[in-house]
C-alpha cells in the first residue's frame, strides 16, 4: 500500500449540517487508497457515522464533493448513486440494518439481485460467507430470531457480497466478543489485501491499533 496511490475514494472539503450554522463538520478532505484500513475515531457527537453515510452514496454532504475511482458523484441522481453501492460499495451498519421481514439468507444475497446477479451463484457464495463467519445455520431465521452479534457478522456478510472497492464499517466490533472481533478484523484485512479500501468508525481501541492509520473528528 501506498498512500500515493491513486485513490479510490476521496472526499473534497466536504461539510454537512442540518442547520446553515451549525455543521456536524466542515472543510473535511482526504483520500483512501486500495489496500489500506483506516479508523475514524472522535468523541459521540463528532459526526463519525454521518461521514460515513456520505462517503457511502447514502447522504448528500451540506457542500463538498465525493470521488469515486476518481471521479465526483455529486451530480449522479438517486438511482445512480444507489446502483455505484450495489456494485462498487459495501457497508456494515453500527445496527446491523437486517430486513425482519426477510430470512437471513435473502438479507445476504438481495443486494446481489439488485444487480442482477445470478440467484443460484449469489445465494452459493451468501452460503459461503455465512458458513465462513459461523451463522449458516441460522439462514432461515428472521433477524429478530438472532442475537445482536450474529446480526453484526450477517451484516458483514452482505457488505462483502460484492468484493466492494471500499468498504465501510460503522462500529462493527461493537456487539462482538473479542474471538468474533478478530474473525471480523481478519476479513477486513483480507479485503484490503485484495485491493479495497476500508474505512472503519470505531471507539474500540483495539481494533484502532490493528488499522494501518487513523484520521480522528
Amino acid at each position: 500500500m501506498s498512500r500515493h496511490a491513486e485513490a479510490v475514494l476521496e472526499g473534497v472539503g466536504l461539510a454537512f449540517g442540518y442547520a446553515r450554522d451549525a455543521f456536524v463538520f466542515s472543510e473535511w478532505s482526504e483520500r483512501f487508497v486500495p489496500g489500506e484500513i483506516v479508523a475514524l475515531t472522535g468523541a459521540s457527537g463528532r459526526g463519525k457515522s454521518t461521514l460515513l453515510y456520505v462517503l457511502g452514496l447514502m447522504t448528500r454532504p451540506t457542500a463538498g464533493e465525493v470521488l469515486l475511482g476518481g471521479h465526483p458523484v455529486g451530480s449522479l441522481s438517486d438511482r445512480e448513486r444507489a446502483w455505484l453501492r450495489a456494485t462498487r460499495l459495501g457497508f456494515v451498519f453500527q445496527d446491523a440494518a437486517l430486513d425482519p421481514a426477510r430470512t437471513i439468507l435473502d438479507n445476504v444475497v438481495e443486494t446481489s439481485l439488485y444487480r442482477r446477479a445470478d440467484r443460484r451463484g449469489s445465494v452459493l457464495r451468501a452460503r459461503g460467507l455465512l458458513e465462513r463467519f459461523g451463522v449458516e445455520h441460522r439462514v432461515q431465521s428472521r433477524p429478530g430470531q438472532i442475537s445482536g452479534g450474529q446480526a453484526q457478522r450477517i451484516a458483514l456478510c452482505r457488505a462483502l457480497m460484492n468484493d466492494p472497492q471500499v468498504l465501510l464499517a460503522d462500529e462493527p466490533t461493537g456487539n462482538l466478543d473479542q474471538a468474533s472481533a478478530a474473525v471480523v478484523l481478519g476479513a477486513f484485512r483480507e479485503r484490503a489485501e485484495q485491493g479495497a479500501a476500508v474505512v472503519i468508525a470505531t471507539h474500540d481501541g483495539a481494533l484502532m491499533a490493528q488499522c494501518d492509520r487513523r484520521i480522528e473528528l
